[in-house]
């Protein structure tokens, strides 16, 4: 199995690493590697994944080297990803690299990133809340209706506290663990709806003989 990997240098270009057995499994496109070149080490992201027929042809004349590590398993591009920061770099004259720099945030890729961690509340679905208080049979149902939430905005939507909902997790009607969170820049913001603009007619008649074509 062989991996062509675009570099993190502005080269415009991929090269070919050979992958190591014990990684073939575990190897996705879209994935950070770690890689060496030359006489440093480089990090790059997996761009296809080479097999069978094509990746023999492909070693046939090349004294290949492998590749380190995956950096991380889970992939940063989709094949799909892949092909549009292609697309980018080829309508724009840009290096390959810099569009893939372009399009992941550098705090993301840094060697000491770490996901974000916070306290996810989880209900626990099926339980009789006979035996809770009022209030906490409230808490519950409205856990079960907003199929859990963050801590923090969970206390804040139902006007309670952490030590409220700790009690129903510890009577067995939801689960509090930490949970990596996504960086979301949408996600206090608010999307309005689009609608589709009313042509006049002479945009009609141009967009009528486009399709016709």
């Amino acid at each position: 199995m062989l991996v062509k990997v675009a570099i993190d240098l502005a080269l415009d270009r991929l090269f070919t690493y050979a992958v190591p057995v014990e990684l073939e499994k575990e190897l996705a496109v879209g994935q950070l590697l770690s890689v060496p070149f030359g006489w440093r080490t480089a990090r790059g992201y997996a761009f296809s994944i080479l097999t069978g027929e094509e990746a023999r042809q492909e070693e046939q004349n090349l004294k290949l080297k492998p590749i380190l590590a995956i950096v991380d398993k889970s992939p940063f591009f989709s094949t799909a990803l892949l092909q549009l920061v292609q697309e980018i770099a080829a309508y724009t004259v840009s290096p390959l690299e810099s569009v893939l720099k372009a399009a992941i945030p550098a705090a993301v890729v840094k060697p000491n990133a770490r996901p974000r961690e916070r306290i996810y509340v989880d209900p626990v679905p099926g339980k009789d809340p006979a035996a809770l208080t009022a209030r906490q049979q409230w808490l519950y149902t409205q856990l079960l209706r907003l199929d859990g939430g963050w801590l923090g905005p969970l206390c804040t939507e139902l006007k309670t506290t952490a030590a409220s909902l700790r009690n129903l997790s510890a009577a067995g009607f939801a689960t509090i663990a930490p949970r990596h969170q996504r960086r979301d820049p949408l996600r206090c913001g608010r999307i309005l709806p689009s609608h589709a603009l009313a042509l006049n007619a002479g945009q009609a008649a141009a967009l009528h003989t486009i399709l016709s074509d």
